[in-house]
């Protein structure tokens, strides 16, 4: 059963509606079950959104996997064309250097120019392509997260993967800083867990004004794995800590809009069997550290 918005909120409020003030037995029986019904409700309104967030990211990965199929050929093909061009120009230098009727034009300062443009051209194309083929890398480590329910995964692969992804939006703008420590591999639900860390960074990110620095650190604590990320954002107020993970928190122009986004995160997390802490100053950023036990199974 799907329930919409406006159709919640009108089984809640019946639900609140229900009499329940008396003292005698009936009132007091009426009123327990009216609780555990609104528990019900708001349990089956975490499921249902749990669920639209799953479909999506499937619909997300089809559309990543088709994107990727398209974009090889293309890729492939100026490659191909780069590697030609370059042994071309190459072949035309070489002949030119040897080729001693050639005197005057190895002496003509255009075509030395143009040689130099197009030899240019290509290192700042080639440059590019690899550009290309790290991004596509990226998101099709992404779509195979969904290929198995549980995986061994290399979380600074991980961590690594997601900031070529948010590279855009850095924009020279954000420094990402590194502190990766040794850190063993990780058994769990790979796709989920990438949610968590995209959520989280995509967070720090919208956090922070003008420039600022992201930094990630990787350690070990007793038998979990920690992974810290650190912003130089606008930080979040005291009083809003406690609600930050409640999919209800939201307000406009402060350090986070929850949304579902954490409440997400934090539920993906508990099921690895970890947690997440936060610690925040305002003005000076915030800190979450996701600790993950090495087998979260």
């Amino acid at each position: 059963m799907y329930l919409n918005s406006k159709e919640n909120k009108r089984l809640q409020q019946l639900l609140i509606d229900i009499p329940g003030e008396c003292n005698c037995k009936s009132c007091q029986a009426l009123s327990k079950e009216k609780n555990k019904l609104l528990e019900l409700l708001e349990e089956l309104k975490q499921t249902q959104d749990r669920l639209i967030h799953s479909e999506k990211m499937a619909a997300l990965g089809k559309l990543a996997a088709g994107f990727i199929h398209e974009m090889n050929n293309p890729i492939g093909a100026i490659k191909s064309a780069l590697d030609v061009s370059n042994r071309s120009v190459n072949k035309i230098l070489e002949i030119l250097s040897k080729d001693p009727f050639t005197k005057d034009i190895q002496n003509n300062r255009l075509l030395s120019l143009s040689m130099e443009a197009l030899q240019s051209n290509n290192l700042v194309t080639i440059k590019a392509s690899k550009r290309i083929t790290k991004i596509l890398n990226s998101l099709r480590s992404f779509v195979r997260l969904d290929e198995s329910p549980l995986q061994n995964v290399d979380l600074h692969e991980f961590l690594d993967s997601i900031i070529t992804f948010f590279n855009y939006d850095l924009n020279n703008r954000i420094r990402v800083v590194k502190k990766y420590g040794n850190i063993p591999i990780i058994t769990c639900h790979a796709a989920e867990l990438n949610q968590v860390f995209i959520n989280i960074f995509q967070n720090s990110i919208e956090s922070i004004r003008g420039k600022g620095q992201i930094t990630i650190r990787t350690f070990r604590e007793n038998n979990n794995v920690c992974i810290q990320i650190t912003d130089t954002g606008i930080g979040i107020p005291p009083e809003k800590i406690q609600n930050l993970f409640e999919p209800t928190f939201s307000k406009k122009e402060t350090r986070v809009k929850a949304g579902m986004g954490l409440f997400i995160s934090l539920n993906i997390v508990k099921k690895h069997h970890g947690q997440i802490k936060v610690n925040s100053k305002v003005d000076k950023g915030s800190t979450f550290t996701i600790i993950l036990p090495k087998n979260s199974t």
